[in-house]
């Protein structure tokens, strides 16, 4: 476990755009350990202590609003955080209020812009998106590239190693190169970043309608039954509570196609579930992955493509067009 630096706490006080991403996130919910010590001499700290002493006040807020919804006494406990983080977690904090009830709790900074995340490879779609991307969009993102060092492997490997997570201390390879390319200002980056978005919205248009939705519906009610989220707000200090809907969480059939974003409707009128295909590794290169939002059914965005072929089986949603 990495050290918490006492200059953290900064973390949950930001309100720019670039305040919420992964790695920022990952400090924060390591930072929560510190809140298993209310002596811990941070909270004591000239600089920021009341910083460090707002987020247990706001997490201390929380619990005792979820012990009310239990209906179990509130008025003095005690708890213990323990990091659960990670792909093969399904939330972030355990939270055990001793002697009385544990929490599932999953930390959202500001907003909830996804709830899950889940591999490609669990194989929603009958073809897999690098058995369409090997001989299409990655020979052409190749050829963008005049100096690469290490060729492109043969199919059994590339499906192999496209899957990996990359980071600075992965061995040297066909798929770590290009992290040295993926520079937001380089104008060869910003043509591989429209032949990834071209590919991805084809690739969902011509296989999604092979969507295992019982599939999905399985994975969700398994992994998201009876998580709570506290969703910090940074200017008062304070969690909102919210929870999933169990309706929400069963998809019913294909809606339909924006760019790389595949809409599902679900047991509820109001909302339908947002899955965003991405390359979440170095894009167009590494780790192709589901992330998964909820998505109001009166603010879907202009231009999906509707996918006829598929019965739109809740009869609550009215199919219009977007366009």
């Amino acid at each position: 476990m990495e050290l918490v630096n006492i200059k953290d706490i900064e973390e949950f006080y930001r309100t720019g755009k670039r305040a919420d991403n992964d790695a920022l996130n990952r400090l924060r919910e390591r930072a929560f350990l510190i809140l298993n010590d209310p002596q811990h001499p941070y909270f004591r700290d000239a600089v920021y202590g009341e910083k460090w002493r707002k987020l247990l006040n706001g997490l201390n807020a929380f619990i005792k609003n979820e012990l009310e919804l239990k209906k179990l006494p509130f008025e003095q406990f005690t708890f213990t955080i323990e990091s659960r983080g990670g792909l093969s977690n399904h939330f972030d904090l355990f939270i055990r209020v001793h002697n009385l009830t544990d929490i599932s709790f999953e930390f959202k900074f500001k907003s909830m812009p996804q709830f899950a995340n889940y591999q490609e490879s669990h194989g929603y779609i009958q073809k897999s998106l690098p058995e369409m991307w090997y001989n299409g969009p990655l020979k052409d993102i190749c050829a963008l590239y005049t100096d690469l060092k290490i060729p492109l492997p043969d199919f059994e490997s590339y499906n192999i190693g496209c899957r990996q997570f990359l980071n600075g201390n992965s061995k040297d390879s066909f798929y770590k190169q290009f992290r040295a390319y993926d520079q937001k200002t380089n104008p060869i980056y910003k043509k591989k970043e429209v032949i990834t978005a071209t590919g991805i919205k084809k690739y969902l248009l011509e296989n999604a309608n092979t969507f295992n939705i019982v599939k999905l519906k399985k994975k969700l009610l398994e992994d998201q039954t009876g998580k709570v989220y506290g969703i910090w707000n940074p200017l008062t200090a304070s969690f909102k509570r919210y929870e999933i809907k169990s309706e929400e969480l069963k998809p019913t059939s294909v809606y339909g196609v924006k760019d790389n974003h595949l809409y599902l409707t679900t047991e509820s009128k109001d909302t339908m579930l947002d899955l965003y295909l991405r390359w979440k590794n170095t894009n167009g290169i590494c780790n192709p992955m589901w992330q998964i939002s909820l998505k109001s059914t009166n603010k879907l965005p202009k231009g999906i493509t509707f996918l006829n072929n598929i019965p739109h089986t809740n009869s609550t949603i009215n199919i219009i067009s977007h366009s």
